[in-house]
This record gives C-alpha cells, sequence and structure tokens, in this order.
C-alpha cells in the first residue's frame, strides 16, 4: 500500500489508526488495523476532510465514521482528487469488510 500500511509494517508511533467497530480505550495498534503516517494524514488533505465530515472529530482520540459518512468521506475524496482520493481508494476495501460486520469504525487519532 502507498498511504496506509499494517501494524507490522509500523515504524515508530506517530499513526492514525483506522480501528475496526468502536473503539473501547482499550487497544492500540490492532492487527486488524490500517495505518496512516501522521504527516501523510495531513498532508494529503485527510485532516481537513475528517474536520469537515465526521462530527465531534477529534484528532487526538477516538472518532466514529459510519457507514453514511465514510460514503460522505469518498465523495468529498473524489471532488478534491490528487493524493487524497488515492489514500480513501485505498482504504476502501477496508472499510467495505468493516461494514459487513460493523456498524462503524474508528479513527484513532495521535
Amino acid at each position: 500500500m502507498k498511504y496506509f500500511c499494517k501494524e507490522e509494517d509500523r515504524n515508530g508511533t506517530d499513526y492514525h489508526e483506522f480501528q475496526k467497530g468502536k473503539w473501547y480505550k482499550q487497544t492500540f495498534f490492532d492487527s486488524h488495523s490500517i495505518l496512516i503516517r501522521d504527516d501523510v494524514f495531513t498532508d494529503i488533505g485527510l485532516k481537513a476532510l475528517c474536520e469537515k465530515c465526521i462530527p465531534e472529530y477529534d484528532y487526538y482520540s477516538g472518532s466514529v465514521v459510519t457507514e453514511a459518512v465514510w460514503k460522505k468521506m469518498l465523495k468529498e475524496a473524489k471532488k478534491q482528487g490528487g493524493a487524497l482520493e488515492e489514500a480513501l481508494m485505498e482504504a476502501e476495501a477496508w472499510a467495505k469488510d468493516n461494514f459487513l460486520t460493523e456498524e462503524s469504525f474508528s479513527i484513532l487519532g495521535i
């Protein structure tokens, strides 16, 4: 993957974690999560997109992303194009898999 990685490829702790289901403040860097480096998260505009689309988004904690919110994020990313769209399309298969069993996923901040 170009933008995201899995736990085993992580180098350091400056990552935002996309964790399946609702985060219960028990686990970080779950083996089923995908991670994106903080600098990439900000540089490609994903931070700004989260602030725009996710109610009560918290850069430093956990934020819930429902399927409806994810679809809104995808739509906005497609409008903007570039690296933001590429990154969300990279995460799309993971998100679809999540929504087969979960009502939401969590984005855990730094």
